[in-house]
Parts: structure tokens; sequence; C-alpha cells
């Protein structure tokens, strides 16, 4: 650490000097007693309302953290049927109506996203290259 020389101590010095003499022209002018300084109360709610109020916190908490767990163990269907019938007929009537995003939907669930990426490819290039109307879902 350098030490400062005296001109510049004394410019520091000036500099701080200037500093407070700017902050004194903020301060207030007259002093107040206590005495006259207003006490405003404000009214919190007490007994039901503060009781219903935390009530309500605690039960969007659960209901937030409920609807968190939901959605990440297994709300999400990413394919596949309840039962291997189920799943022949989906597939069969999926295919009846020339549905292949509703067929790729019967497959295994770990191979849905991959097949439906692959469709969605395939269809956009087949409008790019004017093969299939802009309007084709």
């Amino acid at each position: 650490m350098t030490s400062l020389s005296d001109l510049e101590l004394a410019q520091v010095e000036t500099v701080l000097r200037q500093r407070l003499a700017e902050l004194a022209n903020h301060a207030p002018v007259a002093v107040r007693s206590p005495d006259e300084i207003s006490v405003v109360t404000v009214h919190r709610p007490t007994g039901r309302a503060r009781r219903a109020g935390v009530i309500a916190a605690v039960t969007a908490l659960i209901g937030a953290g409920g609807f968190t767990t939901y959605s990440f163990l297994g709300a999400s269907n990413n394919g596949g049927a309840a039962t291997p019938a189920e799943g022949v007929a989906d597939f069969v009537s999926a295919a009846e109506h020339e549905d292949v995003l509703g067929m790729i939907d019967m497959t295994l669930p770990e191979e849905v996203a991959t097949l439906r990426a692959a469709i969605d490819s395939i269809v956009a290039d087949a409008k790019r290259i004017d093969v299939l109307d802009t309007g084709f879902d």
C-alpha cells in the first residue's frame, strides 16, 4: 500500500470538506420534539382474519406441491395403452383414419418422441418442396 503525499492528502481533505458541506444542506432545519411527531396506527388483521389468511396460504402451498408432484410423477401420457388389446384396437383405429401420429402414439413410450420428430421432419420437407399442401395436417 502506498502512502499519499502532502499535496494528495490536502486534495482529499478539500473534497471531503466540500462533500460534508453539501450533506449539511440536506439536513432538516428544525429539530422536533417527540411530542410533535404524529404516530399513525395501522390496523392489522387479528383473530379470525389472520387465521383464515394462514389457512389459505398453507392450502395454496399444499396444492402447489401436490400439482408439482403429480406433474413430475406421471401426469404426462407419452403413448401406449393400458392393455395390449386396447393398444391394438387404437392402432388399427388410427390406421383406418390415416392418422400416422396416432399410430406412433401406440408404440413404446420411449420411441414416441423420436418417431414423432421423424414424421414432423418428413412433413415439413414435403411441404417445403411442394409435395404436400401447406394446409396438410
